[in-house]
């Protein structure tokens, strides 16, 4: 696997989806305010990060790949920020910027430390795309999809990934031969018919099998009902592969025929578990479109994720934390 980290950097991916402006402000606090209970924080600094589907370009970048975006934003201050973020971690990008939409983007305020006391975001609903944004999406899709090795989805239901552009992104990233991994958002996945591999989170995947109780990882039929849910939308949706990730329990790799692989979590000191999905995305896509099979593949999001869980904020991690935590992993399995 280290010869595949090392061969990153002749990496292209391209990834679609939802992309947002993630804001930290950090400070101290030591007193309640007497206006209202909660607490009073002295404004130190600022971090600005790409958050949302660019944080998944952050992560391809900080790991040495190449990638090319496909998103939108406002016609405002913020989209402009996010388009000099993205052109310093991109080889190429269409940030569509539409005249009724606000940028996206969490403001998260952070005290003493790593406590988070609370997230303002700032979003309005996306207008539908015109005849005229769909013709120049579908064009610029064909044009990036040709130069990458994997085309990645990004949604987090922020209007960029709909059920007339998605199907659209996955047919035209078929016709060019790529394959294609969607982290899902949502219950109904007929708009992901025929992707590659779907990553849904815990709750994600439930939803979308519609248990109303969640199963329990202390149930004596977890693992049978698991599999059953999962084959359910397997061939539902004609998905290739179904990669669920359950935080501390690791991740569970299964394919149609009923074959479940389980990854155990790196047990860790979680810091911050935001970003830790993009992480695992853009690892995934980048060991895949490097030639890695699915197995090994999902054994480097495994480890990659571990290490950005015990980083502050909207994390990435290098090359080396990777190859580290790849070792770690490795030895643990002896």
């Amino acid at each position: 696997m280290k010869n595949i980290i090392k061969n990153f950097h002749n990496t292209k991916v391209l990834v679609i989806g939802d992309i947002m402006l993630d804001d930290f402000l950090y400070g101290h606090s030591n007193r309640i305010s007497p206006e209202a209970p909660v607490p009073v924080v002295v404004y130190d600094h600022t971090k600005t990060m790409l958050g949302g589907a660019g944080n998944v370009v952050s992560n391809i970048s900080a790991l040495g790949g190449q990638s090319y975006f496909i998103g939108a934003a406002g016609k405002d201050d913020d989209g402009r920020r996010l388009g000099k973020l993205l052109s310093n971690v991109c080889v190429g990008n269409t940030l569509y910027k539409l005249p009724d939409f606000r940028t996206v983007r969490k403001m998260r305020i952070v005290s003493n430390g790593n406590h988070q006391v609370t997230r303002v975001d700032f979003e309005l609903p996306m207008p539908d795309f015109d005849p005229q944004d769909i013709r120049y999406l579908k064009k610029m899709t064909k044009q990036f999809a040709k130069e990458s090795d994997i085309v990645l989805l990004s949604d987090y239901n922020k209007g960029m990934l709909t059920d007339k552009t998605t199907p659209m992104f996955i047919d035209i990233a078929h016709d060019c031969g790529k394959t294609v991994i969607v982290d899902p958002k949502g219950n109904d996945w007929s708009k992901y018919e025929d992707a590659d591999c779907v990553k849904p989170n815990w709750k994600g995947f439930n939803d979308a099998c519609g248990f109303s109780k969640h199963i329990d990882f202390k149930d004596a039929d977890f693992m049978a009902r698991m599999i059953d849910g999962a084959q359910d939308l397997l061939f539902e949706y004609n998905i290739k592969n179904l990669l669920v990730t359950a935080s501390d329990h690791g991740m569970y790799w299964i394919t149609p025929d009923g074959n479940a692989t389980h990854i155990p979590a790196q047990a860790r000191d979680v810091v911050d578990v935001s970003g830790a999905g993009d992480t695992s995305l853009a690892t995934l896509g980048l060991s895949i479109g490097a030639g890695l099979g699915y197995e090994q593949s999902i054994r480097m999001a495994n480890a990659a994720s571990g290490v950005v869980v015990g980083k502050s904020g909207t994390a990435t991690l290098t090359r080396a934390e990777l190859t580290a935590a790849l070792k770690n992993q490795f030895k643990k399995t002896q």
